[in-house]
């Protein structure tokens, strides 16, 4: 039993081990692995591809999501942001205090209308099971109709399964009508997989986890870590030379007003 005890517990350590042992410097909370770092890097340019900058603006949700959000935020500064958001085991907010708190959340959170334009919100998350991802989606949605914002809401899983199990999202959202992109992970990304599962990246988010039944938003202020994260982030894309090449293919590919409007990377020294 003792064994059998010893070898669970020497299971449990490997991701953290591995995580130290890639982590140029030492451990800090924003130490980001170059297999990660890699992984990350082929992630962003499929959402590029897919969702490109010109139909779409880029809200994570939560601190899942933060390397992809963070090198997003680098290509595109002003068509990326972090919406912090956790449902807990509730799928709707009900009290009118509630309520309040989160209208003020998302009023602080969400892009002006003047500064979204005419482009998609790509609504993404890192999930498992895709609760937390359908009720933030069902809350936005419900503050956009008060709100009476004229925003077309994509949902994106950034799905920690096969493909095949991804069947289960589909049923979720569409038991209330809502479709949901997915990207599965596990066979194409599977280091960056086993990161975020173990939440190794989830200090590098801008902002700690939110719930309006704790907290009001101004008592978010931005992290340390994150600060740090970026600064490393811009470091590694600054001597990038091939992903600066592929990138500007993408962007390329998806038009010149595309090109322009998100590129802050391109414009790094090379």
């Amino acid at each position: 039993m003792i064994a059998r005890q010893a070898n669970v517990s020497l299971r449990a350590l490997i991701p953290a081990v591995l995580f130290a042992l890639s982590a140029p410097g030492g451990v800090h909370a924003y130490d980001f692995p170059q297999a990660a770092y890699k992984e990350t890097k082929e992630l962003t340019l499929e959402i590029l591809k897919k969702y490109p900058p010109s139909g779409y603006f880029y809200l994570g949700v939560g601190r899942s999501p933060a390397p992809v959000l963070a090198l997003l935020k680098e290509i595109s500064p002003a068509g990326a942001a972090e919406l912090p958001y956790s449902a807990g085991n509730r799928q709707s907010v009900t009290d009118a205090l509630t309520r309040r708190r989160l209208d003020a959340h998302f009023d602080r959170f969400f892009p002006a209308p003047g500064k979204l334009g005419n482009r998609k919100i790509l609504l993404f998350d890192f999930t498992e099971t895709g609760r937390g991802l359908d009720a933030a989606d069902q809350e936005l949605r419900a503050y956009l109709a008060r709100r009476r914002i004229a925003a077309e809401v994509v949902p994106l899983a950034l799905h920690s399964s096969r493909d095949g199990s991804a069947d289960v999202l589909k049923i979720l959202f569409g038991r209330r009508g809502s479709g949901v992109e997915i990207i599965p992970l596990k066979e194409k990304y599977p280091y960056l997989r086993m990161v975020l599962i173990n939440t190794q990246l989830k200090p590098v988010a801008e902002y700690a986890s939110y719930s309006p039944e704790l907290l009001d938003t101004g008592a978010l202020k931005p992290s340390r870590e994150y600060a740090a994260f970026r600064e490393d982030l811009r470091r590694r894309l600054s001597g990038d030379h091939d992903f600066k090449k592929r990138l500007e293919e993408v962007l390329g590919a998806a038009g010149a007003n595309c090109r322009e409007s998100a590129g802050r990377v391109l414009k790094m020294p090379r």
